[in-house]
């Protein structure tokens, strides 16, 4: 079972600020909760929880050996899911990877504006033998396998996703886009993104209906 990759991302910044504070109080509570949810899947955690317990002094250097831990978990078990459907574009994989690696160490404002650069890379696919347009409308044939409701749909979805670059704060900065100051929104964004890029890239490398 993979953990909760968000709520995790939230822990390390809460134990890191506790680290930063040098807040004992604080730090041991976040690992002793931390062994509560996480040591059955990264037993790690346990171990480091456990020397804590016995041992006086160890506080700052577990805690920041667990923090150390949930990071590459996360890293680990974020990207997993693209790793099985990398495209025959280097530029295209090495964006998406910026964005993962971005997202991760939770700069998600910089992470969705890479993952939006992705998506501009994905739409140029076919070329420079079709223009931008059709190349677009290559790939969503790709994907809706001559099924008009599938293309109706993914058209929708580029058009929306399209609009959504072109309207809110993400690639462009002009006064009248309209600004992102929750970053809640972002995790919508980019998550959304991400879905149709990684979908786009199974139909375009010919990837398992499995």
């Amino acid at each position: 079972m993979v953990l909760n990759i968000n709520g995790i991302q939230d822990n390390i910044i809460k134990i890191n600020s506790a680290i930063e504070a040098e807040d004992k109080e604080a730090l041991y509570e976040l690992l002793t909760l931390f062994d509560r949810l996480y040591s059955k899947e990264i037993p790690e955690i346990s171990d480091s929880f456990e020397e804590v317990k016995r041992y006086n002094g160890t506080l700052f250097r577990n805690a920041r050996v667990v923090s150390s831990i949930l990071d590459d978990y996360v890293t680990t078990h974020s990207c997993i899911c693209f790793s099985q459907i990398e495209s025959d574009d280097e530029e295209l994989n090495k964006l998406i990877s910026s964005s993962f690696r971005l997202y991760n160490n939770n700069e998600l404002s910089l992470a969705t504006e890479k993952i939006w650069d992705a998506f501009e890379r994905l739409k140029t696919y076919y070329s420079p033998t079709l223009d931008k347009l059709k190349s677009v409308g290559k790939i969503i044939d790709d994907m809706s396998d001559g099924c008009a409701g599938f293309r109706e749909m993914y058209e929708a979805e580029f058009k929306a996703l399209t609009k959504i670059g072109n309207d809110f704060r993400i690639r462009h900065h002009e006064t009248t886009k309209i600004d992102i100051s929750d970053s809640r929104q972002y995790n919508y964004f980019y998550k959304r993104c991400l879905v149709l890029i990684s979908v786009a890239i199974l139909y375009l490398q010919g990837g398992s209906a499995a």
